[in-house]
């Protein structure tokens, strides 16, 4: 996950998808961080400025492998709060 994680914290939304193609371990992909985030958290944290067309690709591939964007993370929050603090009423669409 710490790859994945650091190319959405830098929001290198391509190498994020590159990197789905490399791992083959849904596992891996479920992981969580410190706070209790999963990938959509982070996702969520860093949409802003995103296009969304390569957002919504994330989204999906991260849905597809069992990363619930409903899971309350250690702050009580799920993505979708996340995606309304950052702006990206797209992504907060597709959360809902």
């Amino acid at each position: 996950m710490l790859a994945t994680q650091d190319a959405l914290d830098d929001r290198k939304f391509n190498l994020v998808l590159t990197l789905f193609s490399k791992i083959s371990d849904n596992r891996i992909l479920q992981q969580k961080n410190e706070n209790q985030q999963n990938l959509m958290h982070v996702l969520a944290k860093n949409s802003s400025g995103g296009q969304f067309k390569i957002l919504k690709r994330i989204y999906d591939k991260l849905n597809k492998r069992g990363v619930n964007c409903l899971e309350r993370d250690s702050f009580g929050s799920n993505s979708l709060h996340y995606a309304v603090q950052q702006g990206c009423f797209d992504l907060c669409k597709i959360l809902v």
